[in-house]
């Protein structure tokens, strides 16, 4: 199993997307607060992913689970009243979209194969990321973890799921 569980949230630049730090493409310039996120939370997901297919695809029951938010779900930012759309976090919670793209992506790639992807969210949790103010501890947001990397034969694929059930993409 491959758990991709890497992420950073960049508060200084990040914002809302007419004010996001993009950043540049020169070299000797530092890049901005959209692209430093989009490497550790899309690119770095992506890099380990393809290096560990191969082992993947020789076990009997491959795994793939994509640590994701529900800070990354269109429906969710998209609907009536939600409070996500408050939080001003263009880069972090784009990337964790992409996050989820990259999961459905895979999941129809590999269709034909004995591997599950999904993405899971595992709530609010105390981490260093956050400086410790998440509303549980991470051993409680691990369970969906474990629960998305263990699943059996006739689990499903490509879906974005927390402890409550499905999240919409």
């Amino acid at each position: 199993m491959l758990v991709n569980n890497a992420g950073i949230a960049v508060p200084d630049g990040d914002g809302r997307p007419s004010t996001v730090e993009i950043g540049t493409i020169q070299r000797t310039v530092e890049v901005g607060t959209l692209q430093r996120t989009l490497d550790v939370n899309v690119y770095g997901a992506l890099r380990v992913t393809q290096v560990f297919l191969p082992l993947l695809r020789r076990a009997d029951a491959g795994r793939i689970v994509n640590v994701s938010s529900t800070l990354g779900s269109l429906g969710a930012l998209t609907s009536p009243g939600n409070p996500f759309a408050e939080i001003p976090a263009f880069a972090y919670t784009s990337s964790k979209t992409l996050l989820n793209a990259l999961t459905g992506w895979l999941a129809v790639e590999l269709a034909s194969t004995s591997i599950k992807v999904n993405s899971v969210c595992p709530g609010h949790n105390a981490t260093d990321m956050n400086g410790g103010v998440g509303a549980q501890h991470p051993a409680e947001g691990a369970r969906v973890v474990v629960r998305a990397a263990t699943l059996d034969a006739d689990g499903p694929t490509g879906t974005f799921f927390d402890v409550n059930g499905t999240v919409p993409w």
